[in-house]
């Protein structure tokens, strides 16, 4: 069997016994590019990892500590290559394979001889019927992020869980309470990062998981923010389509990343069980920080709940309107609207009126507000020409001709500089 760096592992196989375990090898047998080799080795491991990041030009980092776990990034090879290097535990692959989790992530290869798999748990069986099955129960118990893996694994893979293991899943939902929520929340958006997800946290839901992720929020609600993740995954793209002229900002803002791997897209359909069920946002914060959230995702997240409900912007459609609207929000006033037409798609009251006048929204944000934002018509400087010594007027002054060029007053620099001469003649603005 053939795989990214095989040769040089063979090389370097000479002074340990080296195996290729795990993910690695049962994206292999799925004809799927691994994207890092698992090693598990026999032998002096910290010289291994010196060599190895020798070799692939790439620097190399101790993951876990109490396992001595590393991780070697091969730069050589684009996009990078990692390569997580474990010790063989009980110094013996069978015994090693044994403390796994599934049956598909529990096989082997032999560097010496990669064309033969070390499969004691029919893994190749549950492979081919396309099924995610435990190794055992104390698999989970010995890790419970295992639990919401087994969906992880089922979601990424388009795979089944098998009936016994979503009866242990049953057994020890609430084991989940015990791990920490930075690695839940990793777990949880490599789910939603599946289209559609709604179906996976569906089962979630029936398993006694998700209510033991989400604890915070009541077990009742969680059902009717599942349904609305459903209407957001079948009619976004739909919706995003009859947007016509602002389609491609509107997937550019979807796609910017807030934290790590994790898009707008992906912040929203998170918020799936905010959105129908009206929390008080002081909840929402408490709850997002709890999911270690970054600031910056929690402020988005407030951003569209505390605005959803109140888009006059697709009501009273003037130049004031929108720019009040979008100097409240920004970008995330996309998100907003995105949101709000979900809503209406799920209550049954989206309209084709609704669509345009969302669409009149966005496109005046992309072609009136922001080049107003990104090459303003003066400058701090310019004000200081006119006589005015430096203040917080600057700002106001720079505010007004902001708004003043977004409700179309004025369009040129000569205009703004008229207008700033006539208001500060007529006295109408308080320089204090």
């Amino acid at each position: 069997m053939d795989f990214p760096g095989i040769e040089l592992l063979k090389e370097l196989s000479k002074d340990v016994k080296l195996y290729i375990v795990g993910g690695t090898v049962r994206d292999l047998l799925i004809d799927k590019e691994p994207v890092d080799i698992d090693i598990a080795i026999e032998g002096d491991i910290s010289k291994f990892v010196r060599v190895l990041s020798r070799k692939v030009s790439g620097p190399f980092f101790l993951m876990d500590e109490e396992n001595l776990i590393y991780r070697i990034i091969n730069k050589l090879s684009p996009p990078p290559l990692y390569f997580d290097v474990a010790p063989l535990r009980d110094r013996n692959i069978l015994s090693d394979l044994s403390y796994r989790d599934f049956t598909i992530d529990a096989m082997a290869i032999d560097i010496k001889d990669p064309d033969l798999i070390i499969d004691p748990f029919k893994g190749q069986e549950d492979l081919k019927v396309r099924c995610v099955r435990v190794l055992s129960k104390k698999a989970f118990e010995a890790d419970p992020l295992r639990l919401l893996r087994a969906y992880r694994l089922a979601s990424t893979l388009n795979f089944t869980i098998d009936s016994t293991t979503e009866d242990l899943i049953r057994t020890l939902a609430p084991l989940i309470r015990n791990v920490a929520r930075e690695r839940i929340r990793d777990e949880f958006f490599k789910i939603l990062s599946v289209e559609p997800s709604y179906n996976y946290l569906q089962a979630m839901y029936y398993s006694g998981l998700l209510e033991n992720i989400f604890y915070p929020l009541p077990k009742d609600d969680l059902l009717e923010g599942i349904e609305w993740l459903k209407y957001f995954e079948l009619y976004l793209s739909r919706v995003v389509s009859s947007l016509k002229g602002c389609k491609n900002l509107v997937n550019q803002y979807m796609n910017t990343y807030m934290e790590d791997e994790i898009t707008k897209k992906l912040i929203i359909k998170w918020m799936s069980f905010c959105i129908p069920n009206y929390f008080p946002l002081k909840e929402i914060r408490e709850f997002a920080q709890d999911f270690k959230l970054s600031s910056k995702s929690i402020k988005m997240i407030l951003t569209i709940i505390r605005n959803i409900d109140d888009l006059r912007i697709l009501e009273d459609k003037n130049r004031l309107t929108f720019y009040n609207f979008f100097t409240k929000l920004d970008e995330d006033g996309i998100g907003t609207i995105l949101v709000h037409l979900i809503s209406a798609k799920w209550k049954g009251t989206l309209s084709s009126s609704l669509l345009d006048n969302a669409c009149d929204a966005i496109c005046w944000f992309k072609e009136v507000y922001k080049p107003i934002k990104e090459m303003p018509l003066v400058t701090g400087k310019d004000i200081r020409e006119l006589g005015i010594p430096p203040g917080p007027v600057y700002g106001k002054l720079l505010k007004i001709i902001e708004k003043e060029r977004a409700i179309g007053r004025i369009s040129s620099k000569s205009e703004a500089l008229s207008f700033l001469k006539e208001i500060l003649q007529k006295q109408t603005l308080n320089l204090d």
